[in-house]
């Protein structure tokens, strides 16, 4: 069984340790229900089934924001009348990059003008 089937398997049982701990149950006592060698193992289940359970709902709702994105550039890519959508079209094709993460990351320079050296010695 591959590695990845071996996830997908341990899902529901990681699924049911989060609605454990939700319901208050310590990582002690979700390692002793779910049957988890230490509190550790506990923890790390409820903290996959957390992340999992989070980042699709956020993934689905990316997919359908960027659809929505497209449509308007489409509609307004139509009309012909590009001069006249200009600003429009660039705040969708900026919001549409930043949502699928195409951007380059923003560089800050940092400028150390004075430095002072205090010595320790005394």
């Amino acid at each position: 069984m591959g590695n990845s089937q071996r996830q997908l398997d341990a899902l529901p049982k990681k699924l049911q340790a989060l609605e454990l701990r939700k319901a208050g149950l310590s990582y002690d006592a979700i390692a002793q229900e779910m049957g988890y060698k230490t509190k550790v193992g506990a923890y790390n289940a409820v903290m996959a089934a957390l992340k999992k359970t989070l980042q699709e709902p956020a993934d689905d709702l990316r997919k359908v924001e960027v659809a929505r994105l497209d449509e308007l550039l489409m509609t307004m890519w139509e009309k012909r009348h590009l001069p006249l959508y200009t600003d429009r079209i660039i705040k969708i094709m900026e919001r549409r990059a930043k949502l699928l993460g195409l951007d380059a990351p923003d560089k800050h320079e940092v400028e150390i003008s004075d430095v002072i050296l205090i010595s320790l010695d005394a």
